[in-house]
């Protein structure tokens, strides 16, 4: 378990990069200025209706460019070390919480805290609030940043569902009293809780600082306990699935900062293929 508190102090460090108040005031104006037209946001209309479907397409495709970036090479390659360790791990720790002669789990928490980390139920109660606000938020950045949120919660999903595909031996899932005692099914690797948790963690942290991101991250941390604890993944696939989670979150803040972030003139000297002196004008769109 400590492997995996380890690792989430490194996504929660990530989580608790912030732009400065100015910016982040600059930003906001921006985007008003971008999305007024002259239209009150206080109100549904066909206008903000058709915006939102438009967004859909033009947010997936920003994300999707994000996600093939370096950025997320190097959050992979952090991931690697932890996710190798994990495996080594995982029958000794499982054994911990299941009895394979008896075909029993033992050591389990409370069916309340796994329900409260594990239960669609639960889980999906914020991703619906913040899917609302997308809507009918009257502040059109926070509308607009909820918008971005639910579009890079539909990345976690596919990327997670197409991973979970691959039949090798470390997507098996863990033993479990109300499995078939005789055969591992597929489909484990990685956790999907964990990855739209960790995804919510570090775009919320990124994008509103500890005030979010610490709280986000503490759940974060009890949802990995549960799903180790009450047999549903390996710490393996706790740890991929947070990795996951925390490459389309960095990558949906990064698609969001491009679209609100103002753009910057730069006037300077340069020279050029001959070695002249002159003056260079540059415009970041």
């Amino acid at each position: 378990m400590k492997l995996g508190y380890v690792f989430l102090a490194l996504i929660c460090i990530t989580s608790l990069q912030t732009a400065s108040t100015n910016k982040k005031s600059d930003q906001q104006f921006t985007l008003k200025q971008k999305l007024k037209k002259g239209n009150p946001f206080d109100r549904m209309t066909p206008k903000r209706v058709n915006g939102y479907i438009k967004n859909i397409f033009e947010d997936t495709r920003s994300i999707g460019g994000e996600i093939m970036t370096l950025e997320t090479m190097r959050l992979a390659t952090i991931t690697m070390p932890f996710y190798l360790v994990g495996r080594r791990a995982d029958n000794r720790l499982h054994k911990q919480f299941y009895d394979i002669d008896t075909h029993k789990n033992k050591h389990t928490p409370r069916k309340f805290f796994c329900d409260l980390a594990l239960d669609d139920k639960f889980i999906s109660a914020p991703f619906i609030a913040i899917g609302l606000m997308g809507w009918i938020h009257h502040d059109p950045y926070d509308r607009r940043r909820a918008q971005m949120f639910t579009n890079g919660l539909i990345w976690s999903f596919a990327l997670k569902l197409l991973l979970k595909t691959v039949k090798v031996k470390g997507n098996l899932r863990p033993w479990h009293e109300n499995f078939d005692k005789h055969k591992q099914v597929h489909g484990g690797n990685p956790s999907g809780h964990m990855t739209i948790t960790t995804y919510m963690a570090v775009f919320w942290g990124l994008e509103k600082g500890k005030k979010w991101g610490l709280p986000l991250g503490m759940f974060t941390a009890f949802a990995l306990g549960m799903n180790v604890s009450c047999n549903h993944h390996y710490i393996s696939q706790g740890i991929a699935g947070m990795g996951l989670g925390a490459i389309v979150g960095a990558a949906t803040h990064r698609a969001f900062r491009k679209i609100t972030i103002p753009k910057d003139m730069h006037l300077g000297f340069a020279s050029d293929d001959r070695g002249n002196l002159g003056v260079r004008f540059a415009y970041d769109f």
